[in-house]
């Protein structure tokens, strides 16, 4: 615009000019710092779908997505309770492989340049295949009596299928199968599959042994060079040798008698034990009873005078399970709250209380764990199996899961570790404590051991002397467990001194070892392999003592064979001669 032109304008006008030039200047965008914010710059996220709750088998993957709107472009984090997740910068999130430590929240951060948003976070959960951590056990039962079995399993909506030697049982998914045992039910063995998406786990198998009605509180406890056995009627009866009143009949001039005599003022009984020189009972009010020899304190009342009539064992009460050796002076019991207590020799630390001195009372043996709720019941008991050998221990205790214990004496391998190293006090035996869970029971010998597997097999461990691993010829000890090859249908084993007898399904009865006066039924020699005993059949119980082996029948007789020189035969005359063949302990009738 020209200054002539402007000249010319009236003076008003030309005073606006100015004002319409700033006006045209700002309506269009221009100048510099006139405070104009300039174009928008987006739409913050918004999330329209969120991640969901998804649940994967372990193994398999699992994804998880978002729908999301806003200015793009869109960036996204996937967080792990979060935590960012590396690789997770998608709108869709897959795991490849779901592990169950992957059970957690998952959100996603949407973001882009005008801000961000975090999602709800979803839950993943992980279905793990099962886990057995407790099998069935084996059960024992008459005609007539409802038995129980029953798992434990971990794992997310299990799914269970009872079977009986192998078939599927209509009807029996739920994680306890119960029944009324019959006699065509002996011999039985019951498993379970557990199941659910992830995958399936079977159990071992457990024995169903059913017995002839009378039977089931009946058995005989072969000792040092005396015998004893139980009726049904709760009373005992000793025979054998008795110089130190080991037959508990009250009278110390008898020195020994080749005829069962019964034990003075025991009634009520439940289980028995037969030492070297001394005698243990359970009755039915948790209370043990000894007598016999004292000198290393093994009758545990407070002395160490021999009795020939039987005391109370002082201390303890609650007792479930009684044990001592056929070669032992020491004895030990297992409390209904876990506790195992011990009492007698310690000479190599088979009390278990990190000791090596004799103890003519109780003591605990530590560190063997568990403890009821309720001390005084606790079914089933803690302590579920328990044998004493000639120097050492063996228990496995299922408070905690089932753990087997060891301590005494380790020489030759007895502990079953594949070691030698001795023990005072409980240690976990690692090869054993893993198998336990299959085992139907524990045996300990002098310096060796056995365990009876649910499907019928038999372990054994430790000293290779005059083959009592009945494996055959095996390394010099101390020999780890192992099975007895080809060898199956086993429902009781029993360890002597030096020789061992098992009891099988069809009521045969097989023993090996040390068999120099005929204590395995067989030659006056040494068998290193299972060989039957002959002409014994029908058989129930079994039992084997220092150098002798006593057996129960279903007519509720009871047979005994090897040493006879103190009469523990109880063929009703005492010889210097021993018998291989099993003969009839004469006037005996247990049911």
């Amino acid at each position: 615009m020209s200054m002539n032109f402007l000249n010319r304008m009236p003076a008003l006008l030309r005073r606006l000019v100015p004002c319409l030039a700033l006006w045209a200047i700002v309506s269009c965008g221009g100048g510099g710092d006139t405070g104009n914010p300039g174009p928008a710059a987006g739409t913050s996220p918004a999330i329209s779908t969120q991640p969901q709750n998804t649940t994967a088998n372990e193994g398999s993957s699992a994804t998880f997505s978002v729908v999301a709107s806003g200015t793009a472009p869109l960036t996204y984090q996937w967080r792990r309770d979060g935590v960012a997740v590396a690789g997770g910068t998608a709108a869709g999130f897959t795991l490849v492989s779901a592990a169950s430590d992957d059970a957690t929240v998952f959100d996603v951060v949407v973001g882009n340049s005008a801000g961000s948003v975090t999602s709800v976070g979803a839950r993943l959960t992980v279905i793990v295949a099962p886990v057995i951590v407790t099998a069935p056990a084996p059960v024992s039962a008459v005609p007539g009596e409802t038995v129980t079995f029953s798992v434990g399993a971990t794992g997310r909506t299990l799914s269970y299928q009872w079977r009986r030697n192998g078939m599927a049982i209509v009807g029996a998914t739920a994680g306890a199968y119960s029944f009324v045992a019959a006699a065509a039910d002996d011999g039985a063995s019951f498993s379970v599959v557990v199941s659910n998406a992830a995958g399936a786990a079977t159990s071992t198998a457990a024995l169903l042994t059913v017995q002839p009605p009378a039977t089931a509180g009946a058995m005989v406890a072969a000792g040092g060079s005396h015998s004893l056995a139980l009726k049904v009627d709760g009373t005992v009866w000793a025979w054998g040798k008795n110089d130190h009143g080991q037959l508990g009949v009250g009278n110390d001039r008898i020195s020994a008698s080749a005829s069962p005599l019964q034990v003075s003022g025991l009634t009520g009984v439940t289980q028995i034990a037969a030492g070297d020189l001394h005698s243990l009972a359970l009755k039915s009010d948790g209370s043990v009873w000894a007598w016999g020899a004292n000198g290393a304190g093994q009758l545990g009342d407070g002395s160490t005078t021999d009795r020939f009539a039987p005391v109370q064992v002082r201390g303890v009460s609650h007792v479930v399970l009684i044990a001592t050796g056929s070669s032992a002076s020491f004895s030990v019991a297992a409390t209904s709250d876990g506790r195992i207590w011990a009492w007698g020799a310690n000479g190599e630390g088979q009390l278990g209380d990190g000791s090596v001195s004799n103890s003519s009372v109780p003591v605990l043996a530590t560190r063997v764990s568990g403890a009821c709720p309720a001390p005084a019941v606790c079914t089933p008991p803690l302590v579920r199996f328990l044998a004493a050998g000639t120097r050492h221990v063996m228990a496995e205790d299922q408070g905690g899961g089932a753990i087997v214990w060891a301590w005494g004496s380790n020489t030759s391998g007895a502990f079953g570790d594949g070691g030698s190293t001795s023990s005072r006090v409980p240690v976990q035996v690692g090869p054993l404590t893993q198998a336990s869970n299959s085992f139907a029971q524990l045996a300990a010998g002098n310096q060796y051991g056995m365990a009876l597997n649910l499907d019928g097999s038999v372990l054994t461990w430790g000293t290779t002397f005059s083959g009592v691993l009945g494996r055959g010829p095996v390394p010099v000890a101390p020999e780890t467990p192992s099975a007895i090859a080809s060898f199956t249908g086993v429902t009781a084993v029993a360890a002597g001194y030096g020789h061992a007898l098992a009891l099988l399904n069809d009521g045969t009865v097989w023993a090996w070892g040390h068999g120099d006066q005929g204590q395995t039924g067989s030659a006056f020699t040494v068998t290193s392999s299972p060989a039957q005993v002959a002409m014994l059949s029908g058989i129930v119980k079994i039992s084997a003592g220092g150098a002798h082996s006593l057996v129960v029948r279903t007519d509720g007789t009871v047979w005994a064979f090897g040493d006879d020189l103190d009469g523990q035969l109880g063929r009703g005359f005492t010889t210097s001669t021993y018998s291989r063949t099993p003969v009839q302990v004469t006037g005996l009738q247990l049911f």
